[in-house]
């Protein structure tokens, strides 16, 4: 079942929007693994800004364009969002919603409806599955 189908609809902050827009220009599913981390900081940045917090990102040794993102999370105890193997968007998005405060279901909420706005095209290739997005084969 699609957990996004009985939530109230999501409000982004115009500096969210922003920073996404921003993101989403400097494509960041392009470049070789450091132009992509550098695409990820940036927004980083400009998200910690829209939301005012104050979060390391840092990205484990183990990126990997083709693995997988589970392991990946927002770290409470010191204000990390940690990304690991492959650098997934929607993974981030769902990391700034916990940092944000949201418990696990809302964060990912708030994650697949900013991914659906922000890049609809790649998010028409992707339905949630047992609380996860996954890519929609043959897509």
């Amino acid at each position: 079942m699609d957990q996004t189908a009985n939530t109230p609809p999501q409000i982004f902050s115009r500096k969210c929007i922003a920073a996404v827009k921003a993101f989403r220009s400097a494509k960041p599913w392009c470049g070789n693994i450091e132009e992509r981390k550098d695409k990820f900081a940036a927004l980083h940045v400009k998200l910690c800004a829209a939301y005012d917090l104050k979060l390391e990102l840092e990205f484990a040794e183990d990126i990997d364009p083709l693995g997988k993102s589970g392991l990946s999370r927002y770290h409470l105890h010191d204000g990390t969002v940690t990304l690991h193997f492959k650098l997934s968007v929607v993974t981030y998005f769902v990391a700034i919603g916990h940092a944000r405060g949201f418990p696990y279901a809302q964060a990912f909420n708030w994650a697949i409806e900013l991914y659906r706005k922000m890049f609809p095209h790649s998010a028409a290739r992707h339905a949630e599955h047992d609380g996860v997005l996954v890519r929609i084969p043959g897509q």
